[in-house]
């Protein structure tokens, strides 16, 4: 599946579906296999955070992404698609991030980032959930990327998934 986040989190959700494992998924917008039906629900911007006390709080302008090189960060783990995004972020822009630490729990980052010199990059509805947070625009900025629900195309869908579709597609219009 071409110019995806190349996540294999999507994929098995995809095969899942077509299993008939799964009656719903969740992924970024992109080709999907065959059968697999897609609906965008909301896009998704990311960008950098830092914690109040971080050297850059008080940048005036957006740190471009050259500067951000020598930003320690902590990031996702390889495992998220978020991170594969951050990554073909830095790729693009030519620069070598200093990853100070990896985890695979976006609590954590936040702590990291509250209570040290660590920056992370997060969609900015987390960073809007935190008021403790700053985001300091980065130019370029980080792509957007649409989230999609993802259902098989052909199968039954129960009144429990048809509900669940009704209350995303709701709760996605307020996001």
């Amino acid at each position: 599946m071409p110019n995806r986040s190349d996540s294999v989190q999507d994929t098995a959700i995809e095969a899942d579906l077509l299993a008939d494992r799964l009656d719903l998924g969740i992924a970024f917008a992109g080709a999907h296999a065959a059968g697999v039906e897609h609906t965008a629900l909301f896009t998704e911007k990311l960008g950098l955070v830092v914690g109040s006390d971080h050297p850059v709080a008080t940048a005036a302008q957006p740190l471009s992404a050259a500067a951000l090189a020598g930003v320690p960060l902590g990031l996702l783990s390889a495992d998220f698609a978020t991170r594969l995004h951050i990554d073909r972020y830095f790729d693009e822009c030519g620069v070598a991030p200093d990853i100070a630490v990896e985890a695979n729990s976006i609590s954590a980052l936040l702590e990291f980032v509250r209570r040290g010199s660590l920056a992370t990059v997060l969609p900015d509805a987390i960073t809007r959930a935190h008021a403790d947070l700053l985001p300091i625009p980065l130019d370029p900025p980080l792509p957007i990327r649409t989230v999609e629900l993802l259902r098989r195309h052909t199968a039954y869908h129960s009144a429990a998934a048809r509900a669940f579709t009704s209350e995303i597609h709701a709760t996605a219009r307020d996001y």
